[in-house]
Order: C-alpha cells, then structure tokens, then sequence
C-alpha cells in the first residue's frame, strides 16, 4: 500500500483495489526482482506472482523481459504485481535526446541497406507531395440565388442582411465565441445556388494538382461573410464524412485589406492574400489536416465562397501518378522475391502523408477508405503486389520537437485503437499514460490520461522494421509535461505527443 493510500485508510478510506495496467513493461531482472530502468531512477515492482518468480530465477542479472501485471494500492511501477513475463526483443540502437546510446542488445544488420529496399523507398520518395495548390478563373460576374431572391454575389449589403454569426466545432460541440472566430455565414449554407462559377474547371485543376486516382466532388458548405474585426484563429476543418480530402476556398472579389488566409503544416506557411481584386475570381484548395487561420480584416469586407472536397468512387487516369506506381509496384515485387531484403517478421510499416478521416466514437478498425491523398493510392499498390494492408494510428512521444515525422530517435510510439478527442489535450497540466497518477510529490496537477485510448504497449518500433517516406508526416497534439509509468515525480519533464497514420504491410510468402 503506498503512503498516500495508508493515511486515506488512517483517515476511514478504504484501500483501492488491484486493477489491470492494461500496459506491457519492458524490466530488468536484477537483485531477485524486476526493476525498472529509467532516466530518472530504478523502481522496483511491488511483488511477483509466485507462478512467474520461479521461472525467472535461473536467469542472468540484467535480462529484459516483457510482463504485465496489476495495481495494488496505486498506479506507478511500485505498485505493480507482475503476473507474466517473457523475453524481450533486442531494442532498436537509438539515441535520447542527452547523446547517450539507449543500451540494447548487437542488432542484425537492417534491411534497409539492401539495393532492394532502397529501390523502394526511392520509388516512394518520388511521388511528390502536395498540400495545397491555387488558382485563377477568368473574370466572371458572380451570383447567388436563395430562398426565392438572388442578388449579385459581391452584394455585401444582401449578403449580410441574409447571414447569421458562424459557429464553429470544439470537442464535438458546436459553439459561438467572437473570440475564436468572427465569421458571418449565409442562413441557406449549402442550399444556396452559385451563379457565373466555373467549378467543375477548378475541380479538375485540383484533381490534376494532388495528382488523385479518383474524381473528387466539391459540395458548397457555406457563404462567407468577414467584416471588419472578422477572423478565425488556427484550426483544421471538422470532417464530415470518411472520404473528405480538404476544403475549397473561392475568392469573392469585394476589396479590403487584412484578412489573409495563412495556411501552415510543419514549418511550411503559406499565405493567401485576397485584399485587393484581381482580374477574375482566385481560389485555393488544401487538405483538412492542413492548419489554417484568417488574419482579422482591417477594413472592407471579405468574402469567401467554402466547398468541401470528397472522393468520389470514380476512378481517375493520372499518368503521372500511374508511372509511380508502377515504380512503386516494380519495387515491391522485387522485395517480395529477394530473400535477403526481407524485413523481419516479413512486415513492414511506413507512415502516412496525411492524418486519417475518423470519428471520435469509432470502434471498428481503421478503414482503408479513411485515407486521403496519395496514401489510399499506395496502400491499394501494395494490395495488387499481395501484400496485406492494415492501417493503424499511432501516438509518438519525443523529447525534442521534430520536424515532420519523427525517425526512430524517438522512444515512445504507441498504436492508437480509438481517436484521442483534441479536448483532451486542452487546459491541463501534465499528460498521463496510466488511467490514474498520484502526484502528491509534484503538487496539484490537472491531467488528463490518454491510457484509455492506446492499444498496444509501445514496441511498434522493436522488431519491425520501419520505411519512412520523405512526404511522411505527423501532427503535434499536445506540448508540455507528460509522463510514461503515470508517476509525476523527478519525472516529469517537457516532452511532446505527435499523431500519426501508418500502413502495416505484411509481405506475401
């Protein structure tokens, strides 16, 4: 029982009962117990269920092995009874971010040094990746049509008379706050009818641009409605149905001045000025895990026709595209029929370009429909090779703050087997692996656990073999205080959470 729990039962509490750490622990056999080995200190379990302590005493001082257990009296390595234990793999030889090797077992030379396998990834770093591309339409006199009235699209006097305040989605709530955003939209939303617009030519510049094996379908969301003070701070696009790319964005041409569109994804920022009127109407398409932001208007008012973009089942011939992935294809067979490229377990995993489209209350696994951009084109690649294709999600824990997807440096990647709601991460102190953390050493804290959200105990990266794509990307979840075992003591240190999608690729026999 820990000290805490012993002045709550002084007190008249009653004692916490076990509960499963729904965690596997990678300890050392040391001094007859299992320990485990930090940067910040070595803790020993609580106890070992006698079943697995006698097995484990024929072994040699600092073998590493696998277990699982329960609680008993709290939620830290301390107060776990280990019920199984295994093995562990030889760890991949990576370095923290102090410069000092991670001690590991001598590794096998990787795969990845083949000819074969670098066949692949050069053939997957060529299909070049697109976040947003923009346009310009001929000069056209726009309209709009609504509830029986029309009136000429750059009509802001109409335009406002018909709007109302525009909310926006936080934490599967819809809410209103000037603060956040700013924003007039048009009460008929998407029933409205766009007159002089020259749609299905944008589309297939879109199409041409991401370089998309399927049409996409552009459906008008909202009119937009930005006077002065208008804005809307940094967000990414709720998704409203699985196969959702992205967002277009057509320019109304009514002058003013402030009110630029900034879009940003990694140290990459892109910014969309429409204050001053060009010779026809502008516009500009991005993917929905693009961050984007607009800029308050100054004076004037801006004014912004938003479609959404979804796949449709309607396949596209991309030349461009197609000649990939037949490198792509050609590389994959190669790796199949080369015996000595082979990865370990015959599996191989490469990250994703974009995040998946997935609702926060799903419970069936990742559908490869889910992904965006080139990824589905890929995955549906190594389908036709006779690979098996999985997706799953993963949550990644480094030291450092990396740029775009971290490598193997890192030292914590967890499989995601729900989405983490980005509620979680907001207005709090610390961020937990564990259900439950005593931090009465640390001080009142505000933490949030994203335990209940993790399948799988952190080895992706241990015995698999990863094949990270140039365009491969992750998005930062959350920056601050965070803890592994769910202790919160010398622990704690500053730390970031990354998501990201990956491909399972099992290779054919």
């Amino acid at each position: 029982m820990s000290w805490w729990d012993r002045v709550k039962t002084a007190l008249g509490a009653k004692p916490r009962a076990r509960t499963a750490s729904k965690q596997t622990w990678r300890l050392t056999w040391h001094g007859a117990t299992l320990q485990l080995v930090a940067p910040h200190g070595t803790f020993r379990v609580k106890a070992i269920d006698p079943d697995v302590q006698l097995p484990l005493s024929g072994l040699a001082e600092g073998t590493e092995l696998l277990c699982q257990g329960v609680f008993d009296g709290g939620h830290t390595i301390e107060d776990l009874v280990v019920t199984s234990a295994t093995l562990a793999p030889p760890l991949l030889p990576r370095t923290r971010s102090t410069g000092t090797p991670t001690p590991s077992s001598p590794a096998p030379t990787p795969p990845e040094k083949s000819v074969t396998f670098e066949r692949l990834r050069a053939a997957l770093d060529a299909l070049e990746s697109v976040r947003w591309c923009e346009g310009l339409l001929a000069p056209a006199k726009l309209s709009i049509a609504a509830g029986g009235e029309s009136a000429a699209l750059d009509d802001v006097a109409w335009l406002t008379a018909h709007a109302e305040p525009a909310p926006f989605g936080h934490a599967g709530e819809t809410k209103l706050d000037a603060k956040v955003r700013s924003t007039l939209r048009l009460r008929a939303r998407g029933a409205a009818k766009i007159g002089g617009l020259e749609l299905a030519r944008i589309v297939e510049r879109i199409e041409e641009a991401f370089a998309l094996d399927s049409h996409i379908d552009a459906t008008l969301l909202d009119v937009l409605i930005y006077p002065p003070g208008g804005k809307f701070i940094r967000h990414k696009d709720t998704p409203r149905d699985p196969r959702q790319l992205g967002t277009l964005l057509v320019e109304v041409q009514v002058a003013h001045r402030g009110g630029d569109l900034v879009l940003a994804e990694g140290d990459d920022e892109h910014r969309v000025a429409w204050g001053m009127p060009g010779s026809g109407p502008r516009w500009v398409a991005f993917y929905g895990d693009v961050d984007h932001s607009v800029e308050e208007v100054e004076s004037g008012t801006r004014v912004t026709l938003a479609y959404t973009l979804t796949a449709s089942d309607r396949p596209r011939i991309d030349s461009t595209l197609a000649a990939h992935l037949d490198a792509i294809a050609d590389a994959a067979i190669a790796l199949v029929g080369d015996p000595a490229a082979r990865p370990p377990h015959d599996e191989l995993i490469v990250p994703c370009e974009r995040l998946v489209v997935a609702s926060n209350d799903r419970t069936e696994p990742f559908a490869l429909a889910t992904l965006r951009g080139h990824d589905g084109a890929i995955a549906r690649t190594f389908e036709r090779c006779g690979f098996d294709v999985s997706l799953i999600e993963l949550v990644i824990q480094t030291d450092e703050e990396a740029e775009g997807f971290p490598e193997t440096e890192e030292w914590g990647t967890y499989r995601l087997q729900r989405p983490i709601p980005t509620s979680l991460f907001e207005n709090i102190d610390a961020v937990s692996y564990e259900d439950d953390s005593d931090t009465e050493e640390y001080g009142p804290m505000n933490i949030a656990s994203i335990e209940p959200y993790l399948d799988g105990n952190g080895e992706v990266l241990e015995g698999r073999m990863w094949l990270v794509r140039r365009a491969a990307g992750a998005k930062l979840l959350y920056e601050g205080l965070y803890s592994v075992t769910g202790y919160f003591g010398n622990e704690a240190g500053d730390g970031f959470l990354y998501a990201a999608a990956a491909l399972v690729l099992k290779l054919p026999a």
